[in-house]
């Protein structure tokens, strides 16, 4: 206070409550508002995470009239996200990144890495077109994001987002001799494999997402398509259920995801870990975190299944912080209190989450009585195709 020339004096004879207000503008007009509304004052708020696309605040007070609330400059973040996406996302497209970028490739017609293109291992087998949908589709998410906040760059870049998208995409029904690739061209004995189905969710909803932030109805209608298809596939196929009949009795019983399915067989083990790195697992079946999420383990039981299965694995030495993430992402879905508790150890979070996306999920899952009652678990494509929850993810 002294600080800012004011000075406040005691007065014996006063009990209740004392507002202070310190207006940085001399105007007449703010001291006028702030008067207008000075008969009522907050006593306690929550956020209200309820309704879709939407965050409202619950405020208790007293007094009579209107509560005055003084907004968040929340247009000084989009201004840092939108620095951040396009130093991280425009070298890619313009050529400039120092050392790696996009070129064409004119063998398969397709769009490869730099570094790609010369090592079949580089950018996890990008240059061989290894889980292709999956690594676009972090680039379409941040340029669906940085489109919706910024149509002059989305307009600028537009040529070079739909070469991506339709390099693992058919966007139209003519005909072309460069057929849309999403896997890898190596062979393998056990013929074609797929590993982790939510990135492949991303990539198609990442899509959809693109098509909203550009107003192109065919685009979205063709990625939510695919995104559908893709979910249903997953919770066929990898998520293994207690008590199913689809696998064999042991392994059913072992087991509650596939980590890697073949045409030929099934894989406990994924490619970087060993099957009893159950976290691992389910982690490479969720991310990255994003409103999709929801819709993909839409089974509520099923989920608590494979939580319960995945949580005697955390008591290992070398299980990572962002692995944990995860396993308490899901557990949110039907216990956000515990998993609230159990976020607040962790020091660190993997590449597909982060400590924002993972609060921002925690709480706006529903409560204990809503579960019950059924309110989770309900598709409304309208909810996860928004741009609310992009930038904290």
């Amino acid at each position: 206070m002294a600080k800012l020339g004011l000075y406040m004096h005691r007065h014996a004879g006063h009990s209740g409550i004392l507002r202070i207000v310190v207006l940085s503008d001399s105007d007449p007009t703010c001291e006028s508002i702030v008067d207008q509304f000075s008969y009522c004052y907050p006593t306690s708020g929550v956020p209200v995470l309820t309704k879709s696309s939407c965050v409202e605040y619950k405020w208790e007070k007293k007094g009579w009239g209107d509560l005055l609330m003084l907004a968040h400059p929340l247009h000084l973040d989009i201004i840092s996200i939108r620095k951040f996406l396009k130093d991280t996302i425009e070298p890619w497209l313009n050529g400039t990144f120092n050392g790696n970028g996009f070129l064409y490739e004119s063998k398969w017609g397709g769009i490869v890495s730099k570094q790609g293109s010369t090592d079949s291992e580089a950018d996890f087998g990008f240059g061989v077109y290894n889980d292709y949908n999956c690594h676009i589709g972090y680039f379409l998410y941040g340029i669906a994001v940085l489109t919706k906040i910024d149509s002059a760059w989305g307009r600028r870049y537009k040529p070079q987002a739909y070469s991506l998208v339709a390099d693992f995409m058919n966007l139209d029904s003519l005909s072309n001799s460069n057929y849309p690739r999403a896997g890898v061209l190596a062979e393998f004995a056990d013929g074609r494999n797929q590993e982790s189905t939510s990135e492949a969710v991303n990539g198609f909803y990442s899509a959809a997402l693109m098509g909203l932030a550009y107003g192109d109805t065919h685009l979205v209608a063709t990625g939510s398509t695919l995104t559908a298809l893709v979910i249903q596939a997953a919770q066929t196929w990898w998520h293994v259920k207690e008590g199913d009949n689809l696998y064999g009795e042991e392994f059913t019983r072992e087991n509650r995801v596939i980590s890697v399915l073949w045409a030929n067989k099934r894989d406990s083990g994924i490619w970087f870990a060993p099957s009893d790195w159950r976290e691992c697992r389910l982690g490479i079946q969720l991310l990255p975190l994003l409103p999709i999420s929801e819709i993909l383990f839409s089974d509520i039981e099923y989920t608590r299944q494979l939580v319960n299965w995945t949580l005697p694995a955390l008591g290992r030495d070398v299980v990572g912080d962002g692995w944990k993430g995860f396993v308490y992402a899901l557990e949110a879905i039907y216990d956000k209190e515990s998993a609230l508790e159990k976020r607040r150890n962790l020091s660190g979070h993997d590449d597909g989450n982060s400590l924002t996306n993972l609060l921002w999920w925690v709480h706006s899952r529903g409560d204990k009585l809503e579960i019950q009652h059924g309110a989770e678990g309900k598709c409304y494509w309208t909810r996860f195709l928004s741009f609310s929850s992009l930038i904290a993810a």
